[in-house]
């Protein structure tokens, strides 16, 4: 791995070594925590905990807890327990138990998970601003993140566009377009969201 920035690294024995500038790191190096400010590149990254604020660009991430702030351009991401990101993800897939995904865009591929919650963050009173400018028009961000699908227990969504969801519990907030919905258990969807076919399953 090549790290560009700021990075604090703990090997398996608990010794915390730091990187300034630039610096590199054997893919197969054996960490329990990994902390990047800037940029790094890789191709394997296993570790308990990994965060990274900044640029990230790779194939594999693996680790217990998972925080990602900046963009992410990573084929697989796998998180034990939690993920969380605030920024652009463009991931082909995701395996975690629980996910935090906060984004205004992105691509991603395939996600499975127990919980996913997916919102657009503050937008800084922007819309009440352009309300009173358009006589009280609202004013609505049609940005979305955009997914192929969805395997989880329970999801909470806004602003995002997905093919196919399969789900126990479902909650589809405001700016969002679904083409498939398999649901077996509560389903609440925003009146400004658009669900092209909602199929109840038992048993999913």
């Amino acid at each position: 791995m090549k790290i560009e920035g700021k990075a604090t690294y703990t090997d398996i024995k608990g010794v915390e070594y730091p990187i300034k500038g630039r610096g590199s790191l054997p893919d197969d190096i054996s960490l329990k925590d990994l902390k990047v400010s800037g940029k790094i590149s890789f191709g394997e990254i296993s570790c308990n905990k990994i965060t990274i604020d900044g640029e990230c660009n790779g194939k594999v991430f693996s680790a217990e807890n998972i925080s990602i702030q900046g963009t992410a351009e990573v084929d697989s991401v796998n998180a034990k327990n939690f993920l969380q990101i605030k920024g652009k993800p463009e991931i082909e897939k995701i395996v975690a138990a629980e996910i935090l995904i906060e984004s205004r865009g992105g691509k991603i591929g395939s996600i499975n998970c127990t919980k996913i919650k997916i919102f657009h963050g503050e937008n800084h009173d922007c819309g009440s601003i352009l309300s009173n400018i358009f006589g009280g028009k609202s004013f609505q961000n049609n940005s979305r993140v955009q997914i192929k699908n969805i395997d989880a227990q329970k999801i909470n969504l806004q602003n995002c566009e997905v093919e196919e969801i399969h789900c126990k519990d479902a909650v589809i907030n405001s700016n969002c377009v679904i083409e498939k919905l398999f649901v077996e258990g509560e389903c609440e969807i925003a009146a400004d969201s658009k669900v092209g076919e909602t199929i109840r399953k038992e048993g999913l």
